[in-house]
């Protein structure tokens, strides 16, 4: 389980957003909480390990739509406004796998 790049990670950000929300505000909360930065050191980890299980999972069950994303997010500086095709794309793809269209 290799590190997401910063590609894979926008490409990815709105469904890591929606999947991982709950671990993420955890961590987000122990954050704010303490001042020590071992505290948390378990919610970063669990958050962390959210978001490249979601990556791992898109990209090995959307490839073409997740590689298209990609590439115009590339291509177009990051620019989501650019690229929202194909992202309704990839969307449309992991909403349809998870019962939400």
């Amino acid at each position: 389980m290799a590190a997401p790049t910063s590609i894979e990670l926008w490409t990815s950000s709105k469904i890591i957003g929606r999947e991982c929300a709950k671990v993420n505000k955890e961590f987000f909360v122990c954050k704010k909480n303490s001042a020590n930065p071992a505290d948390c050191e378990s919610a970063s980890t669990l958050a962390s390990l959210c978001a490249i299980k979601v990556v791992d999972s898109i990209k090995a069950d959307f490839p073409t739509e997740f590689n298209a994303f990609a590439k115009c997010l590339n291509y177009n500086d990051f620019r989501y406004n650019d690229c929202r095709k194909e992202e309704r794309s990839l969307l449309d793809c992991v909403n349809k796998k998870n019962g939400a269209a």
